[in-house]
């Protein structure tokens, strides 16, 4: 028997956005303490904006003592945009195993007890807060893991670092991959008890770790994650070491992720970070609005200097230099011609 036509076809979604629209929410974990919560709320606003036509659940995991008044601004933020907000404590105790310091809170090593604090979940996308999503990522969310337990993007290091993945024991430069952007496959994770096996990695390479829970995570799978394109996630050193960005990533998609970036990623030092006043960073004015737009306003500039109005007007890989060339760190400097 034929079925009545809607009473009003205006309501039918054009064919093109039935396709676009999420079924089931896209979910992603993300964490900030109180320094880093403006950040967040624009990594989240960028995330939204840029992904109108998906249902996101946001899983936050977050210290006991992080103010309620934070908690309520992001998820409020959640809310504007229809996301589902899942704030959830962790104990300090979680966290204990790992040593923790102003660059690398507590929260840095979240993603090292994500399989058992989401013990209900199969999957997530981890995003850190100083990301922003500049394209839908619905692509990434559906990225195949061919039987890998996680998904990631190579990590380009500046030369100084290069022999931190062989201390690690990474096969190579290009297996390091950075954890900023990563696709996780809970359920494997949870039956190789990954979040046991990290803390004894944390414990066997104290004095070798330099950048928190990636180390960690390095030195246990470096060699069984599938590869994410560097558009995925656009790092700084992708602006100032072509060389070792080509080598690793291959010319076409190091080109690519340069002309249309999907997520940038504020990796780097503080003058490089957005939010200072002297950040040459071509996305600082995207991350302002985004910040501005998500309720937090702009950061203040704080007390500047000559050399700050200087360094803004630079591009990245020219204020790389002069730094090197200052510090005297020749081979290193040479390493980003």
């Amino acid at each position: 028997m034929p079925t009545s036509p809607p009473a009003n076809p205006s309501l039918i979604l054009p064919l093109w956005e039935c396709a676009t629209m999420s079924s089931e929410p896209i979910i992603i974990a993300t964490s900030a303490n109180a320094t880093y919560a403006p950040h967040a709320a624009a990594m989240l606003h960028s995330l939204f904006s840029s992904n109108p036509n998906s249902q996101f659940e946001i899983r936050f995991p977050h210290r006991e003592n992080l103010e309620p008044e934070i908690l309520d601004r992001l998820g409020d933020l959640c809310a504007r945009f229809g996301a589902n907000w899942a704030p959830q404590s962790v104990r300090a105790e979680e966290t204990s195993h790992f040593r923790t310091t102003d660059n690398y809170p507590e929260e840095a090593w979240y993603r090292l007890i994500l399989p058992d604090l989401y013990a209900d979940l199969d999957r997530i996308l981890w995003l850190d807060a100083d990301v922003l999503v500049l394209h839908s990522i619905n692509e990434l969310w559906k990225t195949k893991l061919d039987g890998m337990p996680l998904a990631a993007s190579s990590n380009v290091l500046p030369f100084e670092n290069w022999t931190l993945p062989a201390k690690l024991g990474v096969k190579s430069r290009k297996n390091y991959f950075n954890t900023g952007v990563l696709i996780m496959d809970l359920k494997m994770l949870r039956s190789e008890n990954a979040t046991t096996v990290f803390r004894q990695a944390a414990t066997q390479n104290q004095a070798i770790i330099q950048h928190a829970d990636q180390d960690v995570m390095n030195a246990v799978y470096s060699d069984r994650y599938k590869q994410l394109p560097l558009r995925w996630n656009v790092i700084a050193t992708t602006y100032y070491l072509r060389p070792e960005c080509v080598r690793i990533h291959g010319r076409e998609e190091y080109l690519a992720a340069l002309k249309a970036p999907r997520i940038v990623h504020f990796t780097g030092g503080k003058r490089l970070k957005p939010w200072s006043f002297s950040s040459p960073h071509r996305f600082r004015s995207h991350y302002l609005n985004h910040r501005n737009e998500a309720g937090w306003g702009h950061p203040e500039p704080g007390k500047k200097e000559l050399r700050d109005y200087i360094t803004r007007r630079l591009s990245i890989r020219l204020l790389v230099l002069i730094s090197k060339l200052s510090r005297g760190h020749i081979r290193s400097l040479i390493a980003t011609l």
